[in-house]
């Protein structure tokens, strides 16, 4: 798997010291991220812009700014806690069922249990 991840996940892609392999590494390698399932590429609006998608999460270089990873379990619960979400993905997910749904001291710590039959939510981030 070393040889795999070696080959798909580079430390320079498109002429950019993107840092993935570095980052990947230091960052929990596949327990944490899961295997790659794209090539590093450039986003198509912004050159400036290369980015790499794993099973768990995405990977980017920003040209002048370095490279930043996103964790896509990091944003279920920033829109299931409504706390630290981006504007943009705020606006975005504002309306779904998910949104501020934890709520501790309610039953099942969901703000609106109908929306998620089946969810229970206690001590889901916090220790119990």
């Amino acid at each position: 798997m070393n040889a795999f991840i070696a080959a798909n996940v580079p430390d320079s892609a498109l002429g950019q010291p993107v840092n993935f392999n570095q980052t990947f590494n230091s960052l929990g390698g596949l327990t944490i991220w899961g295997a790659p399932i794209s090539a590093p590429q450039a986003d198509p609006g912004n050159a400036g812009f290369i980015y790499q998608r794993f099973q768990r999460g995405i990977m980017h270089y920003i040209v002048g700014q370095g490279t930043q990873s996103i964790l896509l379990a990091d944003y279920l619960k920033a829109i299931l806690m409504n706390k630290d979400v981006p504007p943009d993905l705020a606006a975005q997910s504002r309306e779904t069922r998910f949104f501020g749904q934890y709520s501790p001291g309610s039953p099942l710590w969901l703000a609106r249990p109908n929306d998620l039959p089946g969810t229970d939510l206690t001590y889901a981030f916090v220790n119990g």
